[in-house]
């Protein structure tokens, strides 16, 4: 399988969490220690009658709100871009690995008429191209349990999930994600230029499928719109799509080409 990965993306984005994760602790730390400020009697006395640390002093309320507002948004957002670009060790394994790392190793086995897309399509971050077509997934990479029925998804509550609230990636509706990701998909064939084979990448058909790689994770589904699969299971639905779903080879092997070409890309080592 040919792995074509946008590292400069990824690495970002890791960098931005962690400035941001960063920025909370910082506001937090603040905001903690400005709370305390109207109880300190060195504070209020002339030896200290600083105009910034008076201000504070007056509006401590206020400061430590703002503070903890920041510190609020910061924690969240770094928190879901760390868990989404960031290494992790992951259940008995024996180095770290980012999501898409891990995700690609799911995959291991594809021959090399695959090619997977990390992060590298415009709107869509995991994309399979093979003999079955075009496999757009939604992708998860928490533990805990998750219910499925119908088009409805959710999480129990448990008290492991709400100490852990902070970090995790969270549910969302992975459904209709993944359902926008083929609408993007089809975007993406029509905003190519005429001279990539435009016109004829058009027939390949293109599906949805949610993927939840972490194997601390607990699945119950119930007549799912969609396909929902574990990471041990993405190899065996990924050639019964193929099976049930031929493409000329020669037509996969031409897009595969010219999205390369037209996206810049080159193909990543498994660890890149």
């Amino acid at each position: 399988m040919k792995v074509y990965r946008n590292l400069e993306y990824i690495t970002k984005r890791e960098t931005l969490g962690r400035r941001l994760f960063l920025v909370a602790v910082l506001a937090l730390t603040s905001g903690l220690m400005v709370s305390f400020l109207p109880n300190m009697e060195w504070a209020r006395s002339p030896e200290a009658a600083n105009p910034l640390l008076q201000f504070l002093v007056e509006y401590y309320a206020v400061f430590s709100m703002a503070a903890l507002l920041v510190g609020f948004i910061g924690a969240t957002v770094g928190s879901y871009f760390i868990n989404r670009f960031a290494p992790r060790r992951w259940h008995r394994a024996s180095s770290l690995e980012r999501p898409d790392q891990f995700f690609a190793r799911c995959l291991k086995g594809l021959g090399n008429q695959y090619a997977l897309y990390l992060f590298a399509i415009p709107g869509v971050p995991h994309l399979l191209v093979g003999p079955g077509g075009m496999l757009a997934f939604s992708v998860r990479s928490d533990k805990g349990r998750v219910m499925v029925e119908g088009d409805r998804w959710r999480e129990p509550f448990s008290l492991g999930r709400l100490f852990t609230l902070l970090s995790r990636e969270g549910l969302g509706h992975p459904g209709r994600e993944a359902e926008e990701y083929t609408r993007r998909i089809n975007r993406f064939i029509e905003d190519m230029p005429e001279a990539f084979g435009q016109s004829e990448y058009a027939s390949i058909p293109i599906a949805g499928a949610v993927a939840f790689i972490n194997p601390e994770m607990t699945l119950e589904i119930s007549n799912s719109s969609l396909p929902v699969v574990q990471g041990p299971e993405l190899v065996k639905f990924v050639q019964k799509q193929a099976a049930d779903s031929k493409v000329h080879r020669s037509l996969m092997r031409s897009f595969q080409e010219s999205v390369s070409q037209y996206v810049s890309l080159s193909e990543a080592g498994p660890d890149d």
